[in-house]
């Protein structure tokens, strides 16, 4: 799938609203690398444009496609090698706080 397969499924709303879509375009552009990533960004970004502006009825908000989510195992394992990241992420919360999730923690268990 491509960025022009997906403007030519969405072809009404192109025509609706071409300045939203345009700028649709250049944001799905930066969201992803590749032409496969830029077409799920843009789907995904003209499927929020639509609920937000053109759906007349009360209706839930698209989920964000996985692939454009950020990953939760470079997160952790960026906070597990970068010590300034954790440092900074410890000195957010209280030494009694963290003790508090900690108990809460092994209360779970």
């Amino acid at each position: 799938m491509t960025v022009e397969e997906v403007l030519v499924r969405k072809r009404w709303m192109r025509l609706a609203l071409p300045d939203d879509v345009q700028q649709c375009v250049a944001l799905a552009r930066l969201m992803a690398h590749t032409p496969h990533g830029q077409a799920v960004a843009l789907d995904y970004l003209l499927r929020q444009l639509r609920h937000e502006v053109w759906d007349r009825y009360p209706s839930g908000a698209p989920s964000r496609p996985g692939g454009l989510r950020p990953s939760k195992i470079e997160r952790a394992l960026g906070y597990r090698l970068d010590p300034d990241r954790k440092a900074k992420a410890r000195s957010l919360v209280t030494p009694e706080r963290r003790s508090a999730i900690a108990r809460m923690g092994q209360a779970a268990r």
